[in-house]
């Protein structure tokens, strides 16, 4: 089992951030033109 403390924070980062990232990408492409 992994704790917390070793995963590392750019991986948790990723996880959560590329779908808020992609998100916001294809909102801003498709909306706001």
């Amino acid at each position: 089992i992994i704790s917390a403390a070793e995963v590392p924070i750019g991986i948790l980062t990723a996880v959560v951030g590329a779908p808020i990232f992609a998100y916001l990408l294809r909102k801003t492409k498709g909306g706001w033109n």
